[in-house]
């Protein structure tokens, strides 16, 4: 895929917080974390158990 591809940002490789260790995974996964927190439980809960 070329560089100047639009889809490029969106494919290109991404830190993952499994494979780093200290601050940038206290930071990743932090981020993890927080975006998860946002969702109400009971709800997913119901929507995944169907």
């Amino acid at each position: 895929m070329p560089a100047d591809s639009p889809l490029w940002p969106a494919l290109q490789p991404q830190p993952v917080c499994v494979f780093v260790d200290g601050a940038e995974h206290a930071r990743l996964r932090g981020a993890v974390t927080d975006s998860l927190e946002q969702f109400a439980l009971r709800g997913t809960r119901c929507y995944t158990v169907r």
